[in-house]
C-alpha cells in the first residue's frame, strides 16, 4: 500500500518551516524531516504543490508559475503564525524557495535538497525535443520514469506515492525554472544550506556547487551514498540533523 500524498501541518513553537517537495512527488517526500524537525518544536508545513497529488494529467495542466505561486502563498500564511521562517525544498521545491528568496520573498534561512540548474543525458534531449518547436512537441504526453523514483532506499521507493510517469509539458516547465533561477542565484542573499546525493541521476551534482557558489551558501555538504530524492534516501537522517543544526542556529 502506497503512503499517504496529503499536505500536512504541524503547530509548534514561533519559528516556521516550509517543506516543498519535487517535481511528481508529494508532501510524502517530506514527512521524515518534518518529523525530525517537528520533534525540535518547530512549526512545519508541507502543501501540496500545484497539479500533484493526482494525476499525469492534472499536473500538466499547470506551469512553473502555478508551483511559485502555491509555495509563495504558503510562505505568506506561515509568516503570520511564526515570526521566524525558513524553507527547505527538495529539487523544484528547492527553486521554487531560491526564485522566491531571489524575487524579494523575506525569510531567515532557506535549504536545497537536491535542486537541478540544468539536465544532462536523455532529460536534456527530451527537454530540447519537447519544448516549443521541438521535433516532439504536441507529440509525446508523458515519458516514463526508467526505475522508477530516484531513490535507493527500496523501502521508501515501494511506498512512495510519486507519479510514475513525467509529463511532457512539465519537463518543459522546470526547464524554463532551472534557467530563470540560475540567472538569479546572485541575488539571494539568506543563510542557504545546500545538500545534494552523490549518486543523483536526475539533478547533476555540479548543480550544487553552481547553486552554493552564487548564492554564496554558509554550507554546502554531498551525501556520499543518496540519490535524488535525499529527504527520504539513505542518508535522510543526516539531512535531518543538518536542517536542524542550520535552521536552529538561524532562527533562534
Amino acid at each position: 500500500m502506497r503512503a499517504s500524498a496529503s499536505a500536512f501541518d504541524f503547530p509548534g513553537d514561533d519559528r516556521g518551516i516550509l517543506l516543498l517537495h519535487g517535481l511528481t512527488g508529494t508532501p510524502y517526500d517530506m514527512h521524515f524531516l518534518a518529523g525530525a524537525l517537528r520533534a525540535r518544536g518547530f512549526t512545519v508545513v508541507a502543501p501540496t504543490m500545484a497539479g500533484h497529488g493526482g494525476t499525469a494529467e492534472d499536473l500538466a495542466a499547470t506551469g512553473w508559475r502555478d508551483w511559485v505561486r502555491v509555495a509563495g502563498a504558503e510562505l505568506d500564511r506561515l509568516k503570520r503564525r511564526c515570526t521566524k521562517v525558513a524553507i527547505a525544498g527538495q529539487s523544484m521545491g528547492g527553486l521554487c524557495a531560491l526564485h522566491l528568496v531571489a524575487n524579494g520573498a523575506r525569510v531567515d534561512a532557506m535549504a536545497t535538497l537536491g535542486s537541478p540548474l540544468w539536465l544532462e543525458g536523455i532529460s536534456a534531449r527530451a527537454a530540447a525535443w519537447l519544448a516549443r518547436g521541438g521535433a516532439l512537441q504536441q507529440k509525446i504526453k508523458t515519458l516514463p520514469k526508467i526505475g522508477g523514483s530516484d531513490l535507493g532506499d527500496a523501502r521508501e521507493k515501494a511506498l512512495s506515492p510519486s507519479l510514475p510517469v513525467m509529463p511532457a509539458r512539465s519537463v518543459v516547465e522546470v526547464a524554463s525554472l532551472m534557467a530563470i533561477v540560475n540567472d538569479e542565484l546572485d541575488r539571494v542573499r539568506v543563510p542557504l544550506l545546500v545538500l545534494h546525493g552523490a549518486r543523483d541521476r536526475t539533478a547533476p551534482v555540479a548543480s550544487a556547487a553552481r547553486i552554493a557558489t552564487h548564492a554564496r551558501a554558509l554550507r554546502a555538504r554531498l551525501l556520499p551514498d543518496s540519490r535524488h530524492v535525499i529527504s527520504l534516501d539513505v542518508e535522510r537522517a543526516i539531512v535531518a540533523d543538518e536542517l536542524i543544526a542550520f535552521f536552529e542556529r538561524h532562527l533562534a
